[in-house]
C-alpha cells in the first residue's frame, strides 16, 4: 500500500503489477482530514475504506454518556447521574 498525501490517493497493490487507487481529493471530510494520517486500510465487500488517525491531543469539556437498554435510557453527566426510565 502507498499513501500519496500530495494526489491525496491510496493506491493498494492487488497483484504484483496490478494496483487500485483510490482517491479521497475532492470529497466531503477532505478539510476535516487535513493534518491526519491514513490508518489501514479495509477492503469490505465492495467497499474500501480509509481510517484517519492523528496524534492530537483533545481537551473535553463535558462528558455526557448514555446507556439504552430495553425498559430504560440512563444518562450520565460527569457531575452527576441522572436516571429516567421510559
Amino acid at each position: 500500500m502507498k499513501i500519496g498525501y500530495v494526489r491525496r490517493i491510496v493506491r493498494i497493490t492487488i497483484k504484483p503489477g496490478e494496483y487500485l487507487e483510490v482517491s479521497w481529493a475532492s470529497k466531503w471530510f477532505t478539510r476535516r482530514a487535513e493534518g491526519w494520517v491514513v490508518g489501514e486500510v479495509v477492503l469490505k465487500g465492495g467497499r474500501v475504506l480509509i481510517p484517519f488517525k492523528t496524534t492530537r491531543i483533545i481537551q473535553v469539556g463535558n462528558v455526557v454518556t448514555w446507556d439504552l437498554n430495553e425498559l430504560s435510557l440512563n444518562r450520565f453527566l460527569q457531575q452527576q447521574v441522572l436516571l429516567k426510565s421510559v
